[in-house]
C-alpha cells in the first residue's frame, strides 16, 4: 500500500525542525534565551492540556449529583429484583413443603406406604406426556409403581435411574388404565389422547371405551382403577366421565373423560411403594 505524500512531507518537516532546534540550543549559550524560547514554543501546548483539564472538571455539581442518584436508583432496582426472585423461590419451596406434608398426612390416614417426590421437569412435547421426579433407584423406586397427586391417580413410574425417574401420565398415548365406574361398576379402558400439557389444553385429555352397553352409564360418573390390569391397585380415583355415547358397533359405551387433577400444574407427587389392594370408597 502506497504512503501518502503529505505524510512524507510532515515527517521531513518534523525531522528538520528537530535538527534546527538542536542547533539553536547548541549555538546559543544564553540560558535565559533558551528558557524564553522554550516557554513561547511549548506554552500553547501546555495551555491546551490545562484547558482540557478545566473542561473535564467544569461539570456542573447538579449534573454530577443527578448522575450519581441515577446510578444509586439503578443499583437499588437491581437489588429489589434480586430480593423478589429470592422471595419467589422461597414461596415455591414453602408451597412444595406444604403439599408434601399434606400428602404424607393423607397417605398415613389411608395406610398407603410410599414416599413424596418432587417434579423436576415436564415433557410437554406432542409425542410424550411425562414427568421427571427427584426419586430413583436409590430411593427404592421401581417401574410400574402408581403415582398419585391430591388423592387421584396421575400416572405410573415408567423408567428409573439412580436419582431420578420418569412418570408416564395417564393422558399419554401409551397409557392404558383398566377402570370401572363407582356407581354401576361398569368396567372399561381409559387411555390417553396425547393432549399437550399446557394451560390452554383441551379439557378432554383421556378417552373411556369398551364399557358394556348393557350396564347404564351416565355423564359425571367417577372412574376408579379396577386393579384387573395388574398395573394399579383397585379403587384409585382417576377421572370423571364428561361425555357418553355408544360406539359404532352399538355393543359398548365410549366417552371422554377428564382427570381429577390438572396435569399441567403438578409439583408434588406420592409414589405408592406397592400395588396392594385399596378398598373402594376409602378415598
Amino acid at each position: 500500500m502506497k504512503r501518502s505524500p503529505s505524510k512524507h512531507r510532515l515527517k521531513f518537516f518534523l525531522f528538520f525542525l528537530l535538527i534546527a532546534l538542536g542547533l539553536v540550543f547548541w549555538l546559543v549559550p544564553s540560558q535565559d534565551w533558551k528558557a524564553s524560547f522554550f516557554q513561547e514554543f511549548f506554552s500553547p501546548v501546555f495551555a491546551l492540556f490545562e484547558k482540557s483539564e478545566d473542561l473535564a472538571g467544569a461539570i456542573p455539581p447538579k449534573l454530577s449529583q443527578e448522575v450519581s442518584q441515577a446510578e444509586q436508583i439503578e443499583n437499588l432496582q437491581i437489588q429489589v429484583q434480586s430480593l423478589e426472585n429470592k422471595l419467589f423461590r422461597v414461596e415455591a419451596q414453602l408451597q412444595s413443603l406444604s403439599e408434601a406434608k399434606g400428602l404424607e398426612a393423607w397417605a398415613k390416614s389411608k395406610t398407603f406406604s410410599g414416599q413424596v417426590a418432587r417434579v423436576l421437569v415436564q415433557d410437554v412435547s406432542s409425542h410424550r406426556q411425562s414427568l421427571m421426579i427427584n426419586r430413583g433407584a436409590s430411593s427404592g423406586l421401581k417401574r410400574g409403581q402408581a403415582v398419585l397427586a391430591r388423592e387421584a391417580l396421575v400416572g405410573r413410574v415408567d423408567q428409573v435411574w439412580n436419582k431420578t425417574a420418569r412418570v408416564l401420565l395417564i393422558n399419554d398415548q401409551l397409557s392404558r388404565v383398566d377402570v370401572q365406574t363407582q356407581a354401576s361398576k361398569a368396567r372399561g379402558s381409559l387411555h390417553g389422547s396425547g393432549g399437550a400439557l399446557d394451560l390452554e389444553r383441551a379439557p378432554y385429555v383421556t378417552y373411556a371405551e369398551y364399557f358394556d352397553q348393557k350396564v347404564p352409564l351416565e355423564e359425571g360418573e367417577l372412574l376408579l382403577t379396577s386393579g384387573q390390569d395388574g398395573l394399579f391397585p383397585p379403587g384409585l380415583p382417576v377421572a370423571k366421565l364428561l361425555k357418553v355415547e355408544k360406539d359404532s358397533t352399538g355393543l359398548f359405551w365410549e366417552g371422554q373423560a377428564r382427570p381429577l387433577v390438572e396435569l399441567s400444574q403438578l409439583s408434588t407427587l406420592w409414589v405408592l411403594s406397592d400395588s396392594g389392594s385399596i378398598k373402594q370408597g376409602s378415598l
